[in-house]
């Protein structure tokens, strides 16, 4: 008995399993671009445009740079004249809103940790007491203070919520 073969069967079967991964594909690819085909959405995201300052806001933004600049200039004159802290920084970098980065030396940094604590409380008292022309300094009496050296490695700063207190790089 010779075998038969099904010519249409297997073309029907073909057509079939064709149609339902054009069906599976098709459904993942709207899955993957938001489920919706719709050509009214938009296919890139807004971007907010910058708003130009008002004239008052501007001669605030101004005034506030002052502020800064001569916060800068008076923890620079201040740092030059004091003879102890000038032995353990070179420079004071004031950012503003009592946020400054304390240039330090290498004596500074062989300090024992105790001692570390002391230096920076007189840094701290140095940088507070000389942002009275900053607007917008914090009416903590305590400075945020990093302590980085001449090549930018980290020795300690205050801690986030308790600028008295300071954590250091062992």
């Amino acid at each position: 008995m010779a075998k038969k073969e099904n010519k249409n069967g297997g073309c029907l079967a073909t057509s079939f399993l064709i149609i339902i991964i054009i069906v599976v594909l098709g459904g993942c690819s709207a899955c993957m671009h938001g489920g919706s085909n719709d050509d009214s959405e938009p296919k890139t995201h807004k971007v907010a445009k910058k708003k130009k300052p008002t004239k008052k806001q501007a001669k605030k933004n101004k005034q506030n740079e002052l502020d800064v600049k001569n916060s800068q200039k008076d923890m620079a004159d201040a740092l030059s004249n004091d003879t102890l802290l000038s032995k353990y920084a070179y420079k004071i970098n004031y950012q503003g809103k009592s946020i400054a980065e304390v240039r330090v030396t290498d004596d500074f940094v062989a300090l024992p940790t105790s001692k570390k604590n002391q230096i920076a409380k007189k840094f701290n008292n140095l940088v507070t007491s000389n942002t009275e022309d900053d607007t917008e300094a914090s009416e903590d009496p305590y400075s945020f203070l990093t302590f980085v050296t001449r090549t930018e490695k980290l020795v300690g700063q205050s801690k986030q919520f308790d600028h008295n207190v300071y954590k250091w790089k062992e």
